[in-house]
């Protein structure tokens, strides 16, 4: 909790990010990533020493970090494999827990001759604040808040909203060509958004993968039939 109070208290900014990669065969990976701006980075010691992540090793996730950034900054990363498409369901529901902020996201597949169509959607809800970002088990421990401390709290000590404090972000990468989702400059081929604290936000985005080989097959097999026919005819004219 000093920790927390160390960086709120002095109008430090906390930003989180939730990525997720998908191959075509359905496998790929998740990863959070938490980044402390150089205020934070600076006021918080022995930040290594201070992390514990034997759970979240103990469940299958790479931490990674602290690690310098340019220009100050901090970042920790936990990633996290999955082989299909229900395995990453089940680590996206492990980045919040069951009654956490982020609920019922899925990864689908529907696949035709000539495309494959991926979707990815969920809800992000911090209308409540930033508290659901852990179990009951959890925010006992810290005292009543997933925190540490609660959205009001936080506010009363950095005299903003709790959303100039910690900024998110989700980004997905889908296979193929992305036909749904907001895009953005910084990442033309990956749909990412950023949800609001105190807000409820939906995520949808889709790609499409054409199989370009089975097109030419199909087309190269359609030449093939108009050219049969076209001797058919003439001989049939002579």
């Amino acid at each position: 909790m000093a920790v927390l109070v160390a960086l709120v208290g002095t109008g430090c900014e906390v930003d989180v990010g939730v990525g997720v990669d998908v191959a075509e065969d359905g496998s790929g990976e998740v990863e959070v990533a938490v980044t402390l701006d150089p205020d934070a980075a600076g006021r918080v010691t022995d930040l290594a020493g201070q992390l514990r992540v034997e759970d979240l090793t103990a469940a299958g996730w790479t931490v990674e970090g602290p690690t310098p950034r340019p220009g100050g900054s901090v970042v920790v990363t936990a990633a996290k494999p999955f082989v299909d498409l229900d395995g990453a369901d089940e680590v996206l529901e492990e980045i919040s827990g069951v009654d956490g902020p982020f609920q019922g996201f899925e990864l689908r597949r529907e696949q035709s001759f000539f495309t494959t169509t991926y979707h990815f959607g969920g809800e992000v809800d911090f209308s409540d604040g930033i508290e659901g970002f852990s179990d009951e088990g959890l925010r006992q421990r810290l005292e009543g808040s997933g925190f540490g401390l609660g959205t009001a709290e936080i506010e009363e000590l950095t005299g903003a909203p709790v959303g100039e404090t910690f900024h998110f972000e989700v980004r997905t990468r889908l296979p193929g060509s992305l036909i749904e989702g907001p895009a953005t400059e910084r990442e033309p081929e990956a749909a990412v958004w950023s949800p609001e604290v105190g807000e409820r936000s939906t995520l949808a985005a889709s790609s499409r993968v054409v199989h370009a080989a089975r097109v030419a097959w199909l087309i190269g097999a359609a030449l093939a039939a108009a050219a049969l026919l076209a001797v058919l005819l003439a001989r049939r004219r002579r």
